[in-house]
């Protein structure tokens, strides 16, 4: 059985599998991608790992590890315990973010309120290590335009509705409110 470790890694193979022009930089935008856009089209999270909002956005730190150790890289047999449905989630963000580059990326999770919030109060060029709000994620994803959703889900991957995702904003949005005075 694959574990939720080994499944961030598996999904970052079949990035990489996918779009083998991949850098480094790129493949931690696009597992954020993959990760809101499967949070926003099934209900739950692609992987449990959530990413960390460096200064130059998300950051996956098991990956960034294996990425400096050289032990991450497109692998056939692990990327085969991915289900359809996961295949089509990644292959429908990659396809849709292919052809941007890092930089590029990086700035629009800029804009996105998971690393908004969680750099609140830092300079743009300090560290962090802060982990980004699967939550959250799931929130601005959920009512963001995007990358259309792939008719090949399985029948157990059920979206998100939008009245959900509003009520759960109106009622968020009143704590926060509360919390801030």
């Amino acid at each position: 059985m694959m574990t939720d470790q080994n499944k961030v890694f598996t999904v970052a193979e079949r990035i990489l599998a996918t779009d083998p022009s991949c850098d480094k930089m790129k493949l931690h935008k696009l597992l954020y991608y993959v990760q809101g856009w499967s949070q926003a089209w099934t209900g739950h999270p692609l992987f449990h790992e959530a990413p960390e909002a460096w200064k130059f956005g998300p950051v996956y730190k098991s990956v960034y590890t294996a990425q400096k150790s050289g032990a991450l890289h497109s692998s056939p047999t692990s990327i085969a315990s991915l289900t359809k449905a996961e295949i089509a989630v990644i292959d429908a963000v990659v396809s849709a973010y292919k052809t941007s580059d890092p930089w590029t990326l990086a700035e629009r999770t800029h804009q996105e309120e998971p690393w908004i919030e969680a750099r609140a109060g830092l300079p743009s060029n300090a560290p962090s290590s802060e982990q980004m709000s699967l939550q959250t994620m799931m929130r601005d994803f959920s009512t963001a335009s995007g990358p259309e959703r792939p008719q090949a889900l399985d029948c157990d991957f059920q979206p998100v509705s939008r009245s959900f995702m509003e009520s759960e904003n109106q009622r968020w949005a009143g704590l926060l409110a509360r919390l801030g005075s």
